[in-house]
């Protein structure tokens, strides 16, 4: 039961991550690195709001919160929040991947907000999530969600617009950095261990405990499948509206018009 859900979350946290960075690379690349900066600084709101808010549910101090971009060794950072240093597994990984949840649920909010007729639930991707099968039923379903997300755009109107601007905004900026995955694998793995430690003690002394830790994993991935679903099929839409304009201007590029 319990790897019928963790593989479509990891799947679908994977692409979301995958969509973004790739979403992020693109239009720094149509826009500039400036007009990348000014143009999509709201979506730097959110995610670093996003981590602020990861660091206040867990308790965790904050030292330092900067929404404007600056110059380091490494290369730009366009925002920032710096808090004491933890060793909880599970602080890391709600401070690192909370852009991912803050986002999804802001995204989730505004279609609300400015499109009242979109829908309200997304596909998730089926339990087989390498089969090919479960795949076409995942696009089709797609598919369906983004006709009824077009014919809830009206573009005489600025609510629709502004979800555009909002949703090119968020969208590039629901992966963490770098140093977040690398805070994130290190929480999920000594999670992990925990967990196996935790299991094998309690069959040593005939407790269940291991029952009781699958159903309490199931339930919380299964709280966050949907959110992270909705993000997903809005990414894909975005992502392959991205990829389409940088595909047209690189062959614009190459190509010798006579």
């Amino acid at each position: 039961m319990l790897v019928g859900i963790i593989v479509p979350f990891l799947v679908t946290l994977l692409l979301v991550l995958l969509l973004s960075r790739l979403t992020s690379r693109w239009l720094a690349e149509l826009l500039g690195a400036r007009l990348y900066v000014v143009l999509l600084w709201p979506g730097v709101v959110v995610h670093e709001l996003s981590h602020l808010l990861g660091a206040l549910l867990t308790f965790t101090r904050v030292k330092g919160f900067s929404l404007w971009p600056k110059s380091t060794p490494t290369g730009q950072v366009l925002g920032s929040v710096t808090h004491e240093a933890t060793s909880n597994p599970v602080t890391l990984i709600l401070i690192s991947l909370f852009p991912i949840l803050g986002g999804a649920f802001i995204l989730f909010v505004l279609a609300q907000l400015l499109l009242p007729t979109s829908p309200t639930t997304a596909p998730v991707l089926g339990h087989a999530a390498t089969s090919s099968q479960v795949l076409l039923i995942y696009f089709e379903a797609w598919w369906n969600f983004i006709k009824n997300f077009w014919q809830a755009l009206n573009f005489s109107t600025w609510q629709s617009w502004l979800f555009i601007y909002l949703v090119l905004c968020i969208s590039p900026h629901l992966a963490p950095s770098g140093a977040d995955l690398v805070h994130t694998t290190a929480g999920f793995t000594a999670l992990s261990i925990l967990a196996i430690l935790v299991v094998w003690g309690g069959d040593l002394i005939g407790q269940p405990v291991g029952d009781k830790l699958l159903k309490w994993l199931t339930e919380s991935i299964s709280f966050f499948i949907p959110l992270l679903s909705y993000a997903l099929n809005v990414l894909i839409l975005t992502f392959i509206v991205i990829g389409t304009a940088i595909g047209l201007r690189r062959l614009n590029e190459r190509a010798v018009w006579w």
